[in-house]
């Protein structure tokens, strides 16, 4: 049986009853199980919302869900996350940091907020961000720069050790604000970072066969070593016909071996990859 590591949900938000996403949630014990995912993130997101109050309540009540599953969904390791830091003063991020232990954090999600520009409002990491990303460094959290500007993403690479991005596409493959173009992912593979492949269908063309192409794309460009998952389940409108949860990832491999891809390189990409930049090569049930 594979093992899968997914960098990126939205189980939480659905769980704690904030989600704009209708149904019940596609991140279950039974669902992680049949698709082999044996390590998961879930973000505490903020919302769409920019009062910053609402925000605060809006991570909290999510970590609270977190807290009772006690580290596990099934037989899944599941490890929490920051998805957008807009609401956090330096001694509100530090509490968060202490409290929570995220394993990364998303610095902003489509609103124009303090830290560096989004993919909706671009600019360069401010002198704000700049000291966000050292408090996140000293607490060993990983920035995450799935939401973030072009400009943005290059001047964090200029300010911190790793970045990763955990939920987005290739723009090479399809051309949406949120996917990266070829001289970022360049960036990312030369940096030992990671990148996250992204379900939602506006990102990955709509179809499993176009996300195996922006699979193939980035293994063109040398990103064997980089290339991982970040479904977005919970978190999206939209999803490929097979890829509507967990349950789907054995028939992606199935569909990547089709396609030529190697079962060494698809061990890296499910599961490897993650595991070596947040674990420094180990399993997600050694790291914490």
């Amino acid at each position: 049986m594979q093992k899968v590591f997914d960098l990126h949900t939205d189980v939480l938000n659905k769980l704690a009853g904030l989600s704009r996403q209708p149904g019940k949630p596609c991140v279950n014990a039974a669902s992680l199980e049949a698709g082999g995912v044996k390590a998961a993130c879930c973000a505490c997101f903020i919302g769409d919302t920019t009062d910053r109050q609402t925000q605060l309540e809006n991570v909290m009540r999510q970590y609270e869900v977190f807290a009772s599953l006690n580290g596990y969904m099934g037989s899944c390791r599941i490890y929490p996350a920051l998805e957008g830091l807009d609401y956090a003063g330096e001694a509100e991020l530090e509490q968060l940091l202490r409290s929570i232990h995220p394993v990364y954090a998303t610095l902003t999600w489509n609103h124009t907020a303090g830290i560096c520009g989004s993919c909706r409002e671009d600019f360069p990491v401010t002198k704000w961000g700049k000291r966000v990303l050292r408090l996140l460094e000293s607490y060993g959290v990983r920035p995450d720069l799935s939401h973030a500007g072009r400009q943005a993403f290059f001047s964090v690479f200029d300010n911190a050790e790793l970045p990763i991005v955990t939920h987005s596409c290739a723009y090479a493959v399809t051309p949406h604000i949120r996917n990266l173009t070829d001289e970022q992912i360049r960036l990312l593979i030369s940096r030992g970072s990671v990148m996250g492949m992204n379900f939602y269908s506006d990102f990955c063309g709509g179809t499993a066969e176009s996300l195996v192409r922006h699979i193939l794309h980035i293994l063109e460009l040398g990103g064997e070593d980089c290339l991982a998952f970040g479904s977005d389940f919970d978190g999206c409108a939209r999803l490929p016909a097979g890829l509507e949860g967990p349950e789907g990832f054995p028939g992606l491999r199935h569909l990547l071996i089709k396609a030529g891809v190697g079962e060494k390189i698809l061990d890296k990409i499910f599961y490897d990859n993650a595991c070596r930049v947040f674990a420094g090569g180990q399993s997600g049930d050694e790291r914490r």
